[in-house]
């Protein structure tokens, strides 16, 4: 068997072992993370608690996502520089990008405590006052944001271990996060709702970043110890360079943040924090599937980005190929979920089940299949070098999704309207990308021939 995998080439052994590697791990993950929700409703015994919860955990680690496209920008030059065994570059890469990373921390924490202090966070996450006060409030936001932005500076490892090939291991942070948030949950229960919130949030800051944190000592006291950070390695040159890399993607994020980070906060004010737990559930199965696939295509995008540097065409579309075929299984995957969900939602919530509704099913089985497609077009798109065309197609996405979203939950008086917004939004980047693919692939084809 080692033999015959051998013979599909040492990138092809590499990406599929990388590939494989992360499924292990996400799927251990999802496992754990299947008992989150069960453990918190008896956590909280209060759905609109948990609903807000769940909202502005999703609104700060959205909003954190985007990271001015820096940790992209890192690994496209990492790649490139490795490649070339550019060690002394590389090390300045690094540590050049990591106090870029901790300027901007130490800015946006200081702006937002500022900021923090004049803004009704009841208003804006729609949660009454006498459910939690504003005080407390005040306080539970501040350790989120942090929470998510002290994790914005140790997860550019995860960049390093993307360009190295190591992709495989960066679930494991995740992994550990789910971990111990189950646990204490469940073994841990004060007797206040505010004394709850207010220990979870401190306990979550914990949870987040410890595994994370690890793995930068893990990696930079270890395989990679002479990648290892430091201030006399400052280049400013690179770090423009990242910059103006970073900024490519940063737009993408932006545009993606829009249409699918602002899911909960949509869904809590246009109707109740309530109705989160319920997208959540439906979300942890139909999602769950195409957040496995993208796991899985993690690899990709390095690997294309190698093969685009040694002009090595056809082994580029035959991995695609591969993924393709994939994604293929994957949406049939949603498929059988749609099925199956009942009986799986019976299996996972017990008495504490919702009712599945047929329509609602549908909408989530349709949305997985598409963001199936949009992550194997985007990590594709990413190794290609096409970051004009998403950013442009993502945007006109994000425009619409809004006020779509809006229109369609007053039409529908549902929370679903959200959803379906998310459906018509990236169903117009998943119909145009594959063409504009295709016209470079054509082109690349074409400039090897002469």
């Amino acid at each position: 068997m080692i033999s015959l995998l051998k013979k599909i080439s040492p990138l092809g052994i590499e990406l599929i072992y990388n590939s494989i590697i992360a499924l292990v791990i996400k799927f251990f993950s999802l496992f754990i993370s299947l008992f989150i929700i069960p453990s918190y409703i008896l956590y909280f015994s209060d759905n609109s608690l948990l609903g807000f919860w769940f909202t502005v955990l999703a609104f700060f680690s959205a909003f954190l996502t985007f990271d001015l496209g820096i940790g992209n920008g890192l690994r496209q030059l990492l790649i490139k520089l490795i490649e070339k065994n550019e060690t002394r570059l590389i090390k300045s890469l690094v540590s050049s990008t990591y106090l870029i990373i901790g300027l901007l921390i130490i800015f946006i924490g200081f702006s937002f405590l500022i900021l923090s202090n004049y803004i009704d966070w009841n208003f804006i996450f729609n949660i009454p006052t006498n459910l939690i006060p504003l005080f407390l409030l005040k306080k539970v936001v501040n350790i989120v944001f942090f929470t998510f932005l002290v994790n914005f500076q140790f997860r550019l490892v995860n960049s390093i271990l993307h360009a190295t090939q190591k992709s495989g291991i960066v679930n494991l942070s995740s992994f550990i996060t789910n971990l111990l948030i189950v646990g204490v949950v469940f073994l841990v229960k004060p007797e206040s709702i505010n004394d709850k919130i207010l220990f979870l949030s401190y306990f979550y800051f914990f949870a987040l970043n410890f595994p994370v944190l690890i793995m930068n000592l893990v990696v930079f006291w270890g395989s990679f110890k002479k990648y290892r950070p430091s201030l006399m390695y400052f280049n400013f040159k690179l770090s423009k360079e990242v910059l103006l890399l970073g900024l490519k993607f940063f737009l993408v994020q932006i545009a993606f943040l829009v249409i699918y980070g602002s899911n909960e906060y949509l869904i809590s004010i246009l109707t109740s924090s309530i109705y989160v737990v319920e997208f959540q559930i439906y979300s942890k199965f139909f999602l769950l599937i195409s957040s496995i696939y993208s796991v899985a295509l993690i690899p990709l995008w390095s690997a294309v980005s190698k093969l685009i540097q040694k002009n090595n065409l056809s082994t580029l579309i035959k991995y695609s190929n591969w993924f393709l075929i994939l994604a293929l299984f994957f949406s049939f995957l949603e498929v059988i979920t749609f099925f199956l969900l009942p009986y799986l939602l019976k299996l996972w919530l017990a008495d504490q089940i919702i009712i599945p509704s047929l329509f609602i099913s549908i909408v989530f089985a349709i949305l997985g299949i598409i963001n199936i497609f949009y992550s194997y077009l985007s990590s594709l798109s990413n190794g290609l070098n096409l970051i004009k065309s998403q950013t442009i197609l993502l945007i006109f996405a994000a425009f619409i999704n809004i006020p779509l979203s809006i229109s369609l939950v007053y039409f529908l008086n549902s929370w679903i309207g959200v959803v379906i917004s998310n459906i018509f939004s990236l169903l117009i980047f998943c119909l145009i990308q594959p063409i504009i693919i295709n016209r470079k692939l054509s082109n690349l084809k074409d400039s090897l021939i002469k």
